[in-house]
């Protein structure tokens, strides 16, 4: 029997790894000293963005069965993203529902949210926040984009000389062919 020789994967090399931990140490350290807090670790940043995505999608269902029910109210974006959601979960930072709770309401309510492991539905939580953020942010450029673009106002202050250069050639007549043009009599009979 010959000893078959198995390649390992190489260990992260001492000095890369702490390299590395300076160089968190050093970012953490920078945003503390000019934001007076500790920048949110990868984990918590994700569990905000499933706040933010929860906080939507049950908003947005619960506008939606009323528009279904035909109810006379109106939901209150408002009201709801101030008041109504931090009562039940709390703020984005300091959340009153853990990671499992926020993602037993979304399996509960949320038809958008497929998967059933919670680390999945957190990911699809923020996966959603995300890209509704995206769109919001895309709004507002266009919307600022649009506010830029010259008015009819505007419009009176550029030159008006090349627009009479259409109408030179037609005002004696010059240009019009009489004899390409068809007789139109004919339309009105019946054949």
């Amino acid at each position: 029997m010959g000893l078959t020789k198995t390649r390992t994967k190489p260990a992260l090399n001492q000095s890369t790894a702490t390299t590395t931990f300076n160089t968190v140490s050093k970012v953490a350290s920078w945003f503390k000293k000019n934001y007076g807090a500790n920048p949110l670790s990868r984990e918590k940043a994700q569990l905000v963005q499933a706040y933010y995505g929860l906080r939507e999608l049950l908003g947005l269902k619960f506008q939606s069965e009323l528009g279904l029910r035909k109810s006379t109210k109106r939901f209150d974006w408002s009201r709801w993203n101030n008041n109504t959601f931090p009562a039940l979960a709390g703020s984005p930072i300091k959340p009153k529902l853990t990671a499992k709770q926020m993602a037993e309401l979304a399996i509960a309510y949320l038809p958008e949210i497929t998967a059933t492991d919670v680390d999945e539905v957190i990911e699809q939580l923020a996966t959603f926040n995300q890209q509704s953020q995206a769109k919001r942010n895309e709004a507002r450029l266009l919307a600022s984009s649009v506010s830029s673009m010259p008015t009819s106002s505007d419009a009176d202050e550029f030159d008006d000389e090349d627009d009479d250069d259409f109408d030179e050639s037609d005002e004696d007549g010059e240009d019009f062919d009489e004899d390409n043009d068809e007789d139109d009599s004919d339309l009105d009979e019946d054949d």
